[in-house]
């Protein structure tokens, strides 16, 4: 039984066991996209390369024997390197979007697909939550938020854009009592202040009550809203609106002390006394603001980071019009969320966030030719207009209308964004598929024959994985190889339909695809509501917080 150092820890193995077998044995995880349990090793991806100390080779730790003695760098800066480089490699000829061009532009984040998809099979509770869990204030940013969304939908290169805002507002008017309340972690025991009542302030404290942590929101005001509410023209928007997008927050639990200037009526100094962390969501400030709060500050505003939003004071952090003139309501909600987080993992302990977003991949602008492909699904009608008036804004679609919008949706989003492997990675090596000059992007290709899975060429990474798993499945014919060289895809033999060639292999096929080129139809399943955090939840106490 061979003995050898992985990262400096001793392990021993049986004989025959693979280096990428003792890593896992000494608790050491080595990333792979072609390799498959119980099945001989392909060594395609290289993804595994580890480096042998001694001989100061690369290695695949996949399919090289574990030897006795061998010293094993698993993980050090020129192992991450050479990772990072096979991940750009494979990036470099990926054919797909992680999410569809309408997330990308939602500064909050929004799961616009996942709601879309949501009120196309009548999930309107579904839907409304995701719009609310992102935009905290869904109706209100309907009526008022200027879409970046529908600016950059791709269903208006073919036509028009869908009416997302008429989408947000109706889901939210449709859930009705059916929106369950929101849930909140169990109590932290950490007290955080958050100065000032305007869409930041209430972003940030939405999220940080939801996840068990005290919040105090102080405001010179005597209703929360801040710019929304007090600055807005007369018939801008309706406020009623903007108190029922207010009433969940209201009610979950956070403290609120309205008419309190904070550098007046009490100290920035007694609430860093007081609190673990001060959040400055105050608006435009004038240049000797900054001081008063204990904080640097800049031309424009209060001086923090771009990602986490700390100030030159790390328990106080700032973000919305304080930091830069947002001039959208909808980056203020965008910065309140990327505050709690960063409020999070500080009171927790752990490192802040690194970026704002995850890895994407993005075939950009659709050639004119691959519109149809993409298009193949969708409803070819145009853009609903409700007959009810409203314009598409906060409300006006009825049901069958929604409905109809819903259906022109392009479905431009992977099916398994949270769900691939090789966006994990790439997000973790903080790889690119634009660091090789002179790429020319392969043509979008979207099989969809079969009934329930989605085939898509160019986000296949020739791993064998389904080959491998078809084969045995007693898949009637599997896939195979087609082509040579360079041109080497996974395809059918005999130019059968997937259907004939997988059978009821197909969802084994799905399930163990470590990209998406195989995939569930987006129907298969409800999207899960996002959330910025993922924890367990209960149902709020509003008497939680003290």
């Amino acid at each position: 039984m061979p003995r050898l150092s992985i990262d400096g820890r001793e392990v021993t193995v049986p004989a025959g066991a693979t280096v990428l077998d003792a890593a896992r044995a000494a608790g050491i995880e080595v990333p792979t996209l072609c390799h498959l349990e119980g099945s001989e090793p392909f060594t395609s991806c290289m993804l595994c390369t580890v480096r042998d100390q001694g001989s100061g080779r690369s290695l695949p730790s996949c399919s090289v024997q574990a030897m006795e003695g061998m010293d094993i760098d698993a993980s050090g800066p020129l192992v991450r390197e050479e990772r990072r480089s096979v991940l750009d490699l494979l990036l470099s000829e990926h054919v797909g979007n992680c999410e569809g061009p309408c997330r990308q532009g939602c500064p909050a984040d929004m799961d616009i697909p996942g709601m879309i998809t949501l009120i196309e099979i009548g999930d309107l509770s579904g839907a409304a939550m995701l719009a609310r869990d992102a935009l905290v204030l869904p109706r209100t940013l309907a009526w008022i938020c200027p879409a970046p969304c529908e600016m950059t939908c791709r269903r208006g290169l073919q036509d028009e854009p869908i009416g997302i805002r008429g989408l947000v507002g109706y889901a939210m008017d449709a859930a009705g009592e059916a929106l369950r309340p929101p849930a909140c972690g169990a109590d932290t025991g950490h007290r955080v202040a958050i100065v000032g009542a305007g869409p930041a302030g209430l972003a940030a404290a939405w999220y940080l009550r939801r996840w068990g942590h005290g919040c105090t929101v102080f405001d010179a005001h005597d209703q929360p809203g801040g710019m929304v509410r007090y600055g807005l023209p007369d018939g801008r928007l309706p406020i009623e609106l903007l108190d029922r997008d207010l009433a969940p927050v209201l009610d979950i639990g956070i403290h609120w002390q309205f008419g309190v200037k904070v550098g007046e009526d009490i100290a920035m100094e007694t609430l860093k006394a007081d609190f673990a962390a001060v959040i400055l969501a105050v608006g435009k400030v004038r240049p000797e603001l900054p001081a008063r709060y204990g904080v640097e500050g800049k031309r424009n505003g209060i001086e923090a980071a771009e990602v986490t939003h700390q100030t030159s004071d790390p328990r106080v952090f700032a973000g919305g019009d304080a930091v830069r003139a947002t001039r959208r309501t909808v980056h203020s909600v965008a910065d309140g969320r990327r505050m709690a987080q960063a409020v999070d993992a500080l009171l927790h302990e752990r490192p802040p966030p690194r970026k704002k977003r995850r890895f994407n991949s993005t075939i950009g602008c659709p050639q004119k030719d691959e519109m149809p492909v993409l298009a193949r699904e969708a409803d070819p009608g145009p853009r609903v207009r409700p007959a009810g008036g409203a314009g598409g804004g906060a409300s006006g679609y009825d049901a069958a209308e929604a409905v109809r919008e819903s259906k022109r949706c392009l479905h431009c989003e992977c099916r398994k964004a949270n769900d691939c492997r090789l966006r994990d990675f790439a997000d973790a090596y903080d790889a690119r598929g634009d660091r090789f000059p002179g790429r020319i992007r392969a043509p979008v290709e979207r099989d969809a024959d079969h009934p329930r899975v989605l085939f898509e060429p160019g986000k296949c990474i020739k791993c064998s994985i389904c080959l491998r798993v078809a084969e045995r499945e007693g898949a009637p014919l599997g896939l195979t190889f087609l082509e040579r060289g360079y041109d080497v895809r996974v395809g059918t033999p005999f130019r059968a339909s997937l259907q004939q060639a997988l059978g009821a292999a197909a969802e084994a096929c799905v399930v163990a695809c470590p990209t998406a080129a195989l995939a569930f139809q987006r129907l298969e399943s409800q999207p899960e509501p996002s959330s910025p955090k993922h924890q367990e939840a209960h149902a709020c106490n509003p008497n939680h917080a003290k």
